[in-house]
């Protein structure tokens, strides 16, 4: 399901000739989700997902009490270090030409199931993007807004 919110993306910013790759094996490598054409040139994107821990997901099922914090733990970098390289790897094995335009669109599903904190954690992950990454890849997020309450 999280792949069609890719397809939408890539509708949404003009792409035609949108379409799923098939899911194989390049090299080794898994091929990427999408590919499309914007203004006559080739867009490839790969959807990932960051779910909340394992810790969180423990205690909603428990029943326990949890707190959420200000800061986004290392683990979620690590997470989204690990979905964004992967990326890129499928990416450019699926086709290396530096002329293709590369988009990771990553859905975040925080701790913090209400999203209350999503102002800071957003600012978070945009400082640690910027500081980590020179890119030749575009990476979005689906974020959902504070107090999000829909179930889909």
């Amino acid at each position: 399901m999280n792949e069609a919110k890719g397809y939408n993306h890539l509708v949404s910013i003009g792409c035609t000739n949108v379409e799923f790759i098939p899911v194989s094996s390049v090299n080794g490598q898994r091929t990427p989700d999408l590919q499309g054409d914007l203004a006559g040139a080739r867009v490839l994107c790969e959807v990932k997902t960051i779910n909340m821990s394992e810790v969180e997901a423990t205690r909603r099922t428990s029943g326990a009490v949890g707190s959420i914090t200000l800061q986004l733990p290392d683990g979620f970098f690590r997470k989204l270090t690990s979905d964004i390289e992967t990326a890129k790897s499928q990416m450019a094995a699926y086709d290396a030409d530096n002329s293709v335009r590369r988009i990771v669109y990553i859905i975040v599903n925080f701790d913090d199931n209400q999203h209350q904190y999503e102002d800071a954690y957003f600012a978070q992950i945009n400082y640690f993007i910027a500081a980590k990454y020179m890119l030749k890849i575009e990476i979005v997020f689906h974020i959902k807004p504070p107090y999000y309450s829909a179930t889909v």
